[in-house]
């Protein structure tokens, strides 16, 4: 799937996004434009640069890289509406005791495409009980 990025930082797009050399991984990498420092169980907000054209049917996330969660970090993972175009921003939380530093270029999240399935919520659908938690003898 080709998705358009809008580019709002004005700089090349490799100094925002690090593509993925393998094809079944999961999104792609997410570098930092600028050095960011975090203090303790605290969160800051940081503009990524840029927004995307999504198409129907599917939405975005941004995500903590898997080394970065070892480090006691993590990325807020809410949804990306295939209607918003505006810049993508990170929502960085340091869960540690200690002050954390990080430089321009670094990789902090993944973005990553979902596809959605649309739904309504009824009033009744009763198919089984509610008594749930092993109600049913299995």
């Amino acid at each position: 799937m080709k998705i358009e990025l809008i580019n709002y930082a004005n700089v090349p797009i490799e100094s925002m996004i690090k593509e993925s050399p393998y094809d079944n991984d999961a999104g792609i990498d997410i570098r930092l434009r600028e050095r960011i420092t975090i203090a303790p169980h605290s969160t800051s907000t940081i503009g990524c640069g840029f927004g995307l054209k999504l198409p129907a049917g599917v939405m975005a996330q941004v995500i903590t890289r898997s080394s970065i969660s070892k480090q006691n970090i993590t990325i807020g993972n809410a949804p990306i509406d295939a209607s918003y175009t505006g810049e993508i921003h990170m929502m960085v939380s340091n869960n540690s005791e200690h002050w954390v530093h990080f430089e321009a270029g670094e990789r902090l999240a993944q973005l990553v495409i979902i596809p959605i399935i649309n739904f309504e919520l009824v009033n009744e659908l009763h198919t089984r009980d509610s008594n749930g938690l092993g109600s049913s003898g299995k």
